[in-house]
């Protein structure tokens, strides 16, 4: 594969990369799959090379980064656009020589970086993509080797055929899901329903593809569906039964029908996946306060605090938790002492949840 990579600077804010791709197709290939298969591989090479000036940006420095972090995040803005193409035919087949644009926003790049900066959970949705589309590629160049290799009338090369068109078709998909990630803001979706028309057209191009139906259920939920949002994120973790986030989404759903004890399951789930995971400590003692736990709820509230003693405000798809409930409790407890019920306060005390007088 010829590549060729540069970078210029256009009106200010546009870095531009270019990339040629040679793509050769045959067998029961088609021009079409192979251009898209072309396009895709061109923005996948154009990426190392992006990645690593977006590094060197003074917006990057300033705001500690991985390098896989980094390409997820660049990946994220990163446009692609087939400049030129050059059709060629040899004896073993035929073949395309693509020249692919890929351009970058700086000023998308900075919102992002600003935004990440308070949200990881966008960057964790960048990154869910990112591995969604580099498994889609390797699987891509696997199937390419035999669908070019193998007789086209035979029953395994219809199947191959199949899953190449199949993993080729699910490209498109991660796209649609990063132009619904342009509406996410602290925590939400800002237009959940064009953010759901895109992942419903994601959904049919990729079906099992676990982030468009995590972001799917979010927006459901933000449009008030709360039982359809709970399928969303049941079938997620039927898929993924790792998917941390997908469980905190479903608690938190579980939560707006007052079904705390299913709650209190899947947020406890998330912090057997996520131990050091604030909002999950925060969400199960919400559950557990209305489970009428205060022990446990209060236990939760402390460990929180543990983790991230700076953060004395918590906002969680608009359920909000003031850490003072901590106070509040400790308040009722030490006046029940009063009247001659110590054990609340005992208890408190012991975990050193509550102060002595």
């Amino acid at each position: 594969m010829a590549i060729e990579v540069s970078a210029e600077e256009s009106q200010e804010q546009i870095i531009r990369f270019f990339q040629k791709v040679d793509q050769s197709f045959g067998g029961s290939q088609s021009p079409d799959d192979a251009r898209a298969a072309g396009i895709a591989k061109g923005k996948a090479e154009a990426l190392e090379g992006a990645g690593t000036y977006v590094e060197s940006m003074s917006v990057v420095e300033d705001f500690i980064l991985k390098k896989d972090e980094t390409l997820a995040l660049t990946a994220g803005i990163l446009q692609a656009e087939v400049v030129s193409q050059e059709n060629y035919a040899t004896e073993n087949g035929f073949g395309m020589v693509l020249g692919v644009r890929v351009d970058m926003d700086r000023s998308v790049l900075a919102t992002r970086i600003e935004q990440i900066s308070t949200d990881r959970v966008l960057l964790r949705k960048y990154e869910e993509l990112q591995d969604r589309e580099e498994a889609l590629l390797e699987r891509i160049k696997a199937l390419e080797a035999l669908t070019g290799s193998i007789d086209s009338d035979t029953a395994g090369s219809k199947q191959t055929t199949h899953s190449y068109r199949t993993a080729i078709q699910a490209l498109p998909a991660v796209e649609l899901n990063r132009k619904a990630l342009e509406s996410w803001q602290d925590g939400h979706f800002t237009e959940p329903r064009d953010v759901l028309v895109l992942l419903d057209q994601a959904l049919e191009l990729d079906p099992k593809n676990t982030t468009t139906i995590n972001n799917r259920g979010i927006a459901l939920y933000q449009l008030g569906q709360k039982e359809a949002a709970i399928e969303a994120f049941s079938q997620a973790v039927d898929l993924v039964p790792d998917y941390a986030d997908a469980y905190n989404n479903r608690g938190i759903a579980f939560m707006a029908l007052q079904n705390y004890r299913a709650a209190e399951n899947d947020f406890s789930r998330v912090l057997e996946l996520m131990p050091m995971r604030v909002e999950a400590y925060i969400n199960r003692g919400v559950a557990r306060k209305n489970l009428w736990h205060h022990h446990e709820a209060l236990e939760d509230y402390q460990r929180a605090l543990l983790i991230d003693p700076a953060r004395r405000q918590v906002e969680q798809n608009s359920a909000r938790l003031d850490y003072r409930e901590l106070e509040r409790i400790c308040d009722k407890a030490q006046t029940a002492c009063r009247l001659g019920l110590c054990r609340s306060l005992t208890y408190l005390r012991e975990r050193e949840l509550c102060g002595r007088e």
